[in-house]
């Protein structure tokens, strides 16, 4: 019997093996059904593994660290096995993407092919939570037409650009559905967590105003910014309830956190089950992916206009095409790849207890 040490975010959600329980997350459903998983697959081999402040690293036989380099430099324990899993884009973990830091790990786990240059490295598919989603009736013709036609939920959205060099998307939402709000409120319904509490005095300058006791010129101007999207704000959902909001609408703004290789999450599998159609922006390769039946390709319109117009004339028997190649998708062996069992096995398989 090994004893396998889980180095995760410090986070009381993640620690004393929450990891391995939550079903909600922050108002989100949770995504550690995959380490659920790899946890029940260890222990039916024998083994122990607990997230590193139950079980100290230098008291472990074997040591795997999720995302947090920082956290495994800190502790300094380098004379055990140790594996790197990276599940979030360099945008929010860039010490994790480092190639220096990549020399402390036997394995380097990672959703990026381009990444792959050896036999240190290997690669994964986000796991999907396939076992656990509700069924949905197919979309009829009568169903289509009583649907409202878009909505997007979304935790976070940026006001400001980002950095040049920035992958991340959240400023891509805030265009989006300020476009929207501005010119089409009624067909677009904007779904998140506290959206619209502090989200939009993150713009460019207001931090000189705050410094400068100014901050009730933020919330003015944060309010004027955000004034188009509370036209279609309908407020929070409940984790748990996200498929069954997104069943009610013909299409679901289906953008990434990040635009990364192959970084692609539950987000567009979540509109699939829901039998909601994706409008995704994300992953650059994802019709290596996903069929591009399945799905509208954001990247492939020049302007907001044209995907509204896009999707206003849709009739029904081209929507249908879309949810039709979406059941063959999801019905087809082509989902193993994203399945849980295939990541823990990914994992399982690739460490050395040697």
């Amino acid at each position: 019997m090994k004893k396998i040490s889980f180095i995760v975010r410090n986070d009381p959600e993640f620690l004393k093996n929450k990891i391995f329980l939550s079903e909600e997350l922050y108002g989100m459903k949770s995504d550690n059904f995959p380490f659920k998983a790899l946890k029940k697959a260890f222990e039916n081999l024998g083994h122990t593994f607990s997230t590193y402040d139950l079980l100290s690293p230098k008291d472990a036989d074997v040591i795997i660290c999720l995302d947090e380099v920082n956290t495994f430099k800190e502790i300094g324990v380098f004379n055990k096995p140790s594996y790197l899993i990276i599940s979030e884009p360099a945008v929010y973990t860039p010490k994790n993407w480092d190639i220096d830091n990549h020399n402390y790990f036997k394995k380097v786990f990672t959703y990026d092919k381009t990444l792959i240059t050896s036999d240190k490295y290997v690669h994964y598919n986000f796991a999907i939570d396939f076992e656990n989603y509700k069924k949905f009736d197919t979309v009829t013709e009568v169903i289509f037409s009583k649907r409202k036609l878009c909505s997007i939920i979304a935790g976070a959205m940026q006001v400001s650009p980002p950095h040049e060099t920035s992958k991340s998307l959240l400023h891509e939402r805030f265009k989006i559905t300020d476009w929207f709000g501005k010119n089409y409120p009624r067909d677009l319904d904007i779904f998140g967590r506290s959206l619209l509490d502090n989200k939009f005095e993150h713009f460019k300058g207001a931090r000189y105003l705050k410094k400068f006791k100014l901050n009730f010129l933020v919330k003015q101007i944060a309010n004027f910014k955000s004034k188009y999207i509370k036209k279609s704000f309908k407020g929070f959902i409940p984790a748990l309830q996200k498929l069954e909001i997104q069943n009610n609408y013909n299409f679901n703004i289906c953008f990434e956190n990040s635009k990364t290789n192959s970084y692609m999450t539950e987000k567009i599998f979540d509109c699939f089950v829901s039998k909601t159609v994706p409008i995704y922006f994300g992953a650059p390769n994802i019709e290596e992916l996903i069929p591009a039946s399945t799905f509208i390709n954001f990247a492939d319109f020049k302007t907001y206009n044209q995907l509204y117009s896009f999707i206003k004339a849709m009739n029904f028997n081209e929507y249908e095409k879309y949810i039709k190649s979406t059941e063959e998708f999801l019905n087809s062996d082509k989902i193993d790849i994203f399945k849980t069992s295939t990541f823990v096995k990914t994992i399982v398989n690739n460490l050395s207890f040697e």
